[in-house]
């Protein structure tokens, strides 16, 4: 396979990490001659519009674009992309990020492994619902103020990335939430399982117990009425994200994988096997909580 950039994105915050084949730009591997799936911040990168740990797909930076596109390397080999989106998930909730209560071994690891952006920052939005407009600003590179409005709907002169890498050869694969219109998904994924079109996993529905979702259509339509699952949400992504993973081989094309989980956005549910390693009494009110308003 080639090497996999696994981009995890939090509602306040976001890492990148390559974690195929190596763990990244330390000391022990360039020793071994390993070389990075991220450009060095460099000068020659910095001259180039290229930040380390970061790659663009806009045609105007020369350095390491998206899949060695205009890196005028002869030899620049696609990177294959994972993207893992949480749902409502702030960056202080990582163990490695400096939160001794909750344990995330697996979220630890990408973070030693990759680079750790604890400062961003969500814009906000034009209704409750700030994921909308947040998915919308991934997909598209936009700031907040130039969407379509509140960010619900992106419209087609909005070059999403999935569609861009299109353009580029690659197979673009959707799991799990998409919180935006079926005519910007279906022009953005060739494929897609386990597909969620809505804001939350209500408890009358099925909730994340058993979460409705429907199955990729190939012709956008997504008529189809809704299923429900029979495990967890993040059991149902995570396991469609690896089945697809097992599919590939060396002569696929080049991969862009957007998994959307559905937690920890309420309803907070989580199984009985992760609830237990917690009590109440342990786990510390934010600085900024209130009690609830006398009526």
């Amino acid at each position: 396979m080639r090497h996999l950039a696994c981009i995890a994105i939090f509602g306040l915050g976001s890492f990148i990490s390559p974690v195929h084949p190596t763990p990244g730009p330390s000391p022990q591997n360039q020793e071994r001659g390993v070389e990075s799936a991220f450009p060095s911040p460099s000068l020659e990168n910095q001259e180039n519009g290229v930040q380390p740990g970061f790659s663009s797909p806009s045609p105007r930076f020369k350095g390491r674009g998206w899949g060695g596109v205009d890196s005028g390397k002869s030899n620049a080999h696609p990177l294959n992309v994972l993207v893992l989106y949480s749902d409502d998930q702030r960056y202080n909730t990582i163990h490695a990020l400096g939160n001794n209560v909750i344990q995330t071994p697996n979220l630890d690891r990408l973070v030693k492994q990759g680079v750790a952006f604890t400062r961003a920052q969500t814009m906000g939005g034009m209704h409750g619902a700030l994921c909308v407009p947040s998915r919308a600003m991934l997909h598209t590179g936009r700031y907040l103020n130039d969407l379509q409005k509140t960010g619900d709907v992106i419209p087609a002169e909005h070059t999403t990335l999935p569609e861009y890498l299109q353009t580029k050869g690659y197979q673009t694969y959707a799991i799990g939430k998409w919180h935006n219109d079926k005519a910007s998904f279906a022009r953005s994924y060739t494929g897609g399982a386990a597909l969620y079109f809505g804001g939350m996993h209500f408890p009358k529905d099925g909730g994340q117990e058993h979460p409705q979702f429907v199955n990729y259509d190939p012709s956008g339509q997504f008529k189809e009425p809704n299923q429900n699952a029979s495990t967890y949400s993040s059991e149902l992504y995570a396991n469609e994200a690896i089945k697809f993973l097992n599919q590939q081989t060396t002569t696929s094309k080049p991969f862009y994988c957007y998994v959307a989980f559905t937690s920890p956005h309420d309803p907070r549910t989580p199984t009985e096997k992760y609830r237990k390693l917690y009590s109440k009494e342990q786990v510390p009110l934010p600085a900024n909580f209130l009690p609830p308003t006398p009526v």
